[in-house]
């Protein structure tokens, strides 16, 4: 039996791997779903804001993640403002353990122009994310020769997250792919649909 003959969720939850929990900075939007969760089949938005927010379906629109977000929205209650960035994410594909484990289809919504972040996301505007890779320990000399040996490109710190930068969705799934499998529970790839001062 193919993956054709069967309905997505079915499959979903026959073959696809149970991840551990992500580590979030905010529980926001309430029912939210893991940011790396492989069950889901439609395409996914998340935040990171100097932590990761629950994702959520596209279909479900914005819910208020934009700069200078109504006070009285979920978002503006639940990710308070400080001295940080958003950055509104689209989810396109978990690699686990060296496989690529689904894919998501990009949606149709133009990336903002993020001025605060000058032309970097237009010319590389798809990322890695890491699922446990996060925080001090990143930085090691061990860790940045791993991704220099495993990619072209060297290591980009944004923020908390230490991530590599790919001018188009191969190349990041690429990059995704040719960590050894031990690197880490899980990597994502992700376009980026809008960068903005949160403070």
């Amino acid at each position: 039996m193919s993956r054709t003959d069967v309905e997505p969720e079915a499959w979903a939850r026959e073959y696809l791997p149970t991840l551990s929990a992500t580590s979030l900075g905010y529980d926001f939007p309430a029912g939210g779903l893991d940011p790396f969760d492989v069950q889901e089949p439609e395409t996914q938005w998340f935040v990171d804001a100097r932590g990761y927010t629950r994702a959520w379906k596209h279909s479900e629109g914005e819910r208020d993640v934009v700069y200078m977000s109504p006070p009285e929205s979920e978002f503006a209650k639940k990710v308070p403002m400080g001295y940080k960035y958003v950055r509104i994410l689209e989810k396109l594909a978990v690699v686990t353990r060296g496989l690529l484990v689904r894919e998501w289809a990009e949606t149709s919504r133009a990336p903002a122009k993020m001025l605060d972040a000058g032309d970097y996301f237009t010319r590389f505007p798809y990322l890695l994310y890491f699922k446990r890779l996060r925080g001090p320990n990143l930085y090691t000399r061990g860790w940045r020769e791993l991704a220099r040996t495993a990619t072209s490109w060297p290591p980009v710190r944004l923020g908390e997250i230490l991530t590599l930068p790919a001018t188009n969705y191969r190349a990041a799934l690429a990059l995704a792919l040719g960590f050894p499998p031990e690197t880490d529970e899980a990597i994502m790839v992700v376009r980026v649909l809008d960068h903005f001062g949160y403070h």
